[in-house]
């Protein structure tokens, strides 16, 4: 689905749902339609039971959102983050519901140690990679990486202005590579 597919979907159920004074009729099928889009979309189910205004709020919700936070929405990926994960990258939590393709290549780009956030770590670094053999161990993915892609670690002044600007301050002087590495990728 596109993003004005979904925009266009909104509208539609928009008489539905906003309806002032009344209760909205959750038996109607284009409500029905909404809570299914929403479920998909989101993982979050409204509806049930008693509440008044959950669908309302849900679609509310929908409505707000910019074309870059629809997009996120619309957009398949291949990668899931293990059930109730969120990892910080870049000064933004990423959950099943906002990562995308593009930004998990870039974790593991960072470090290859992210793809153990995925539920498919051995898909993730292959699509990475781009290699069609297995990778055996996920610890073992930097070796493979600098044989078969002559990968350069990054330097130690590379991993504290990467941590600087993961975490919003400096390293501790003291740190060595492996320590950065621990704490930048630590929740």
């Amino acid at each position: 689905m596109e993003v004005q597919e979904l925009k266009d979907k909104l509208n539609e159920y928009r008489p539905f749902i906003v309806v002032s004074g009344k209760e909205i009729d959750k038996t109607n099928e284009k409500v029905q339609e909404f809570i299914e889009l929403y479920a998909k979309l989101t993982g979050k189910r409204v509806g049930e039971g008693t509440c008044r205004n959950c669908i309302l709020d849900a679609y509310m919700e929908l409505s707000i959102k910019t074309e870059k936070q629809l997009k996120r929405l619309v957009m398949p990926s291949k990668f899931k983050l293990k059930e109730g994960r969120v990892v910080v990258f870049q000064n933004t939590d990423y959950t099943n519901a906002n990562i995308t393709d593009e930004v998990a290549m870039k974790m593991i780009a960072f470090s290859s140690k992210h793809a153990g956030n995925f539920e498919n770590p051995k898909e993730v670094m292959q699509a990475y990679n781009g290699l069609t053999q297995e990778i055996e161990v996920i610890e073992d993915a930097p070796t493979v990486l600098e044989e078969v892609l002559d990968v350069q670690e990054p330097t130690l002044e590379e991993l504290r202005a990467n941590y600087k600007e993961i975490k919003g301050k400096k390293p501790h002087w003291k740190w060595d590579e492996e320590t950065l590495l621990e704490k930048m990728n630590e929740d």
